[in-house]
């Protein structure tokens, strides 16, 4: 459990902000530890129990469990304390990342006062906003598909005769699909919105009506494709949570919105768009013929 802890503790100062940071208190008397003019008091002690999960919070009521807690701390003062006689923080990939910290800290409070009052929503707004837009609130349908990607249209009539006659569409995917992102398990899409994909490529897709069924080769600027239908969920009217919480997260963004707008113009915004147009993020599949974005994505349907 000691070693547990001490990770808990430490671990907090890579994934918690919490833990970057000790705060400015007063003593008043109720200083915990001193280690080379720095100090941990009762508050920040009393603070940093409330970061670490509940399961553990019954051992933390124990003396044992207060003292393992406090060894973490002190085992983290010490480190930080060595880190900056080691000039640590001097250096400047260590004074880059305490900056976005920093940042991220400013960013979470300045929004959390924005959300108090300037993009605060009000219950008669949301009535309001339902009452003008109620058609809009139902989860609309979607179909669950499969594909084969060829370069080729011979390719894809080919594999199209074998899958009239019965062939395996998932293992036809994973040998001839030359969209990399999905071969590997079978061309599976996922579920598809309207207005998510090329709208030939979409439209071939809803247009199928019975789970397994293939649709005839649609032709994308990607390449041939080969749809399967796998599933598919009708439209259903949310409900009265969903559709609040959907309203003011509408209504804030468009206030943020307008807001951001108003703040940019203050702050004289300036961008070089013909340089942002050099930048590159795409990767290119030297086997595929695939771009993908910055997360690893296909761009193709």
């Amino acid at each position: 459990m000691k070693r547990k802890i001490l990770f808990l503790v430490l671990g907090s100062l890579v994934i918690g902000l919490g833990a970057l940071i000790f705060f400015k208190t007063k003593d008043n008397g109720n200083t915990l530890v001193r280690i080379k003019g720095r100090k941990i008091t009762l508050e920040e002690f009393q603070v940093r129990i409330t970061e670490i999960p509940a399961y553990y919070q019954g051992f933390l009521a124990t003396h044992n469990g207060k003292i393992e807690l406090l060894n973490g701390m002190i085992a983290e003062a010490v480190l930080i304390q060595k880190a900056k006689e080691e000039g640590l923080h001097r250096k400047e990939e260590i004074r880059r990342m305490l900056k976005n910290v920093e940042d991220r800290i400013l960013l979470e409070a300045i929004v959390q006062e924005l959300q108090k009052d300037r993009i605060a929503v009000s219950d008669e707004e949301v009535k309001e906003y339902l009452e003008k837009n109620e058609e809009k609130f139902a989860n609309p349908e979607q179909v669950r598909i499969s594909h084969i990607l060829l370069k080729r249209k011979s390719e894809a009539k080919k594999i199209l005769n074998e899958l009239r006659e019965g062939a395996n569409f998932e293992k036809l995917a994973r040998k001839y699909s030359i969209d990399s992102i999905t071969a590997p398990r079978g061309g599976d899409l996922g579920y598809i919105f309207r207005g998510e994909m090329i709208p030939a490529f979409e439209e071939a897709a809803f247009a199928l009506e019975n789970r397994n069924d293939i649709s005839p080769i649609i032709e994308t600027p990607f390449g041939y494709h080969l749809v399967k239908l796998t599933g598919r969920k009708k439209m259903r009217k949310k409900t009265p949570e969903e559709i609040d919480s959907e309203i003011r997260t509408r209504i804030q963004n468009e206030k943020l919105d307008r807001l951001m707008e108003k703040y940019k113009k203050e702050s004289m915004v300036s961008v070089n768009y013909d340089l942002l147009d050099k930048v590159s993020v795409g990767i290119q599949s030297e086997s595929k013929g695939e771009t993908k974005n910055e997360e690893g994505k296909s761009k193709k349907p």
